[in-house]
């Protein structure tokens, strides 16, 4: 690998704007990096000491593309929690909706079946009345 090739592959896009990287690409630009450094070492060896300082500067850069790829993690983690946090609250909200509608729904049935129980006893009086004015008409004709 030519060290203007490794140079270009340091500053894609990815580098240059400091974005969150990847783990897979934080350990390409690591071995590029090392490669740019044996490369300058094995061509100039009188640049060995920039090319330390150029290998420090990239590695500072990695580090911190490191460190905004946890705080991006970090930051989706809490961001999938909070929505699993809103997930399983608004579940219990419609259980306790769903709870309270068939309580509802029981207390209109319990209601309703002790109106006809209501209903059931007045007719039943009411046979009883017929029934004596009935017997009543049979004796007196």
């Amino acid at each position: 690998m030519s060290l203007d090739t490794v140079r270009e592959r340091l500053t894609d896009p990815w580098y240059r704007y400091g974005t969150e990287l990847p783990p897979t690409v934080i350990d390409e630009k690591c071995q590029i990096g090392r490669a740019l450094l044996a490369e300058v070492a094995r061509q100039r060896p009188e640049d060995v000491r920039g090319a330390y300082t150029d290998a420090a500067d990239v590695i500072g850069k990695l580090l911190q593309a490191w460190r905004n790829t946890r705080a991006w993690l970090e930051d989706e983690r809490r961001a999938r929690l909070s929505d699993a946090e809103a997930a399983a609250a608004l579940l219990r909200k419609r259980e306790l909706e769903t709870a309270a509608a068939a309580s509802r729904q029981v207390a209109a049935y319990q209601a309703s079946a002790e109106r006809m129980q209501r209903e059931i006893a007045a007719l039943k009086r009411e046979r009883t009345m017929l029934k004596r004015e009935i017997a009543a008409l049979k004796r007196q004709a």
